[in-house]
């Protein structure tokens, strides 16, 4: 059994590398925290609300070209977040040459919104370690699973760009309004949180049960390429084929890569990483 603990703890330590104390970031036990203390923006009703969000870096193996980096959004309804759809993913991209980032993000009573924020922090605190793990900045997309998925693209509508917690935005859940008027922009607020690409994986542009098919509102928002994973038998395969549309419609770069027999939920199994991967081959840099 000790034995087995050593080894254990030999891959861990294999999966994340030290972040460097330049960067000013809360790293402990291999989670890099994105907010720092008395600074997370939130709403009113949520402001004494106690956690942290973080997220989990998956690194390449030694001697193989990193090839770019994915922020992976587990799914969980915003009520948790899927163990299968976090860590398996990240292994199986990293050691394809993405480093992966698994997002640890706000889930309920934390709004959507709120959520979103964490992911373009995340974004951001990956861009300003692209040099120490060896991945241009310019070369991040990300890939999310059911509410996760619909977490990316509310970021890559509403969120990305130089959108922090104090800019008065217009989303699905508030408009003209800012998340929380308080939060204090640091550094990491100066570098843009755009995505170059996305991946939906049994999952679409809008919010939980319902796709968007606002065509107008992908052209304004200027969503990045898109990438839509589901299987046959999934159970919202009617909206996400109905989102696919209007992105196309939109003249948005898309891919779609359906399983057959699969239902909501396959995380990393079914073979599609490989499709994916190629997707994104495509538009790395």
């Amino acid at each position: 059994m000790q034995f087995i603990l050593i080894l254990i703890s030999i891959f861990l330590s294999s999966c994340f590398l030290p972040v460097s104390a330049d960067n000013n970031l809360l790293v402990e036990d291999g989670r890099i925290y994105l907010w720092r203390e008395g600074n997370m923006p939130s709403l009113p009703e949520h402001e004494n609300l106690e956690g942290n969000p973080y997220m989990e870096v998956f690194t390449v193996p030694d001697g193989m070209e990193v090839r770019g980096a994915v922020m992976v959004c587990p799914g969980g309804a915003f009520e948790y977040l899927s163990p299968q759809e976090g860590r398996p993913v990240a292994e199986e991209l990293a050691g394809n040459g993405y480093v992966s980032f698994v997002v640890y993000y706000r889930v309920r009573p934390y709004s959507m919104d709120e959520s979103t924020l964490d992911l373009a922090r995340a974004i951001r605190i990956a861009k300003s370690l692209s040099s120490e793990y060896g991945y241009s900045p310019d070369d991040i997309a990300a890939v999310g699973f059911s509410a996760g998925g619909i977490l990316i693209g509310n970021e890559a509508l509403f969120f990305d760009g130089s959108v922090n917690g104090s800019t008065v935005v217009t989303t699905r859940e508030r408009s003209g309004e800012s998340i929380d008027p308080g939060y204090i922009p640091d550094e990491i607020d100066n570098i843009s949180a755009d995505l170059m690409a996305v991946g939906m994986c049994y999952s679409f542009y809008g919010i939980l049960s319902h796709a968007s098919v606002d065509t107008d509102s992908f052209r304004s928002g200027k969503i990045p390429p898109t990438y839509f994973c589901y299987g046959t038998d999934e159970i919202f395969r009617s909206e996400i084929e109905r989102c696919i549309a209007a992105v196309n419609d939109a003249d948005v770069p898309a891919e779609v890569h359906v399983i057959p027999g699969f239902n909501h939920g396959f995380g990393a199994s079914g073979e599609w990483i490989s499709s994916f991967i190629d997707f994104l081959d495509t538009y790395m840099n």
